[in-house]
């Protein structure tokens, strides 16, 4: 029935078919290539689409992306195919989604007028940071980047450093509003300063953003 649903074909029109039917015309040479070639090869099983993308094709001509699977075993002294197949046209859509989710977090992040900078939490290394966060802090990206707070910042004490990730991860986000940011020539800038604990790649990090207001 589920079969039936995806691919708008009844069991009785389909039953006898060549499978040939279900696939997008283009991919049929390609499909009967890998049949061949799962045919004589050892595997029992095999997950379709670690190349490529797979593809079905519905009744109506309609072409939809898909998640497949295929084994074989020998019934009754003849070899038989079973494949398994979702259509995962609603996962692609939100793939997409994020995807240009993320693209338009990306410009706003490149062209923001606040400084923001990612640290790992544990050594305080740069991972990422913007342009606004070079301009201010005066550090050069192209030897800062993978550097930590504390080889950048002249004075500034791992003590102090520990005790502000105590409270961080205590807290998980911390506002100053009268913070004294410190560039790379030792001069200061009066900033509103915030920061977030956040999990970016499944590691804690540290997200930074500094708003210049030195007149």
């Amino acid at each position: 029935q589920r079969a039936e649903e995806t691919f708008g074909y009844r069991s009785n029109e389909i039953i006898g078919q060549p499978l040939d039917l279900l696939l997008p015309p283009q991919t049929i040479p390609v499909h009967r290539q890998h049949i061949d070639e799962f045919r004589t090869s050892s595997e029992s099983s095999r997950i379709m689409g670690l190349r490529r993308d797979v593809y079905g094709c519905r009744k109506d001509g309609t072409i939809f992306p898909a998640e497949a699977s295929i084994s074989k075993l020998v019934l009754d002294d003849k070899l038989t195919f079973t494949a398994f197949l979702r259509d995962i046209t609603d996962r692609k859509h939100l793939e997409k989604a994020l995807g240009e989710q993320e693209q338009r977090f990306r410009r706003v992040f490149e062209v923001s007028p606040v400084s923001i900078v990612v640290t790992t939490l544990d050594e305080g290394r740069l991972i990422e940071a913007n342009d606004a966060f070079w301009k201010l802090s005066g550090h050069d990206p192209k030897t800062s980047m993978g550097k930590s707070t504390l080889e950048l910042r002249t004075g500034y004490e791992a003590e102090k450093r520990q005790a502000f990730i105590d409270t961080l991860v205590e807290k998980r986000s911390i506002k100053d509003s009268n913070y004294m940011f410190v560039d790379d020539a030792g001069h200061p800038h009066h900033v509103q300063a915030f920061y977030e604990l956040i999990e970016l790649d499944g590691q804690p990090t540290i997200l930074s953003m500094f708003s210049d207001l030195t007149e």
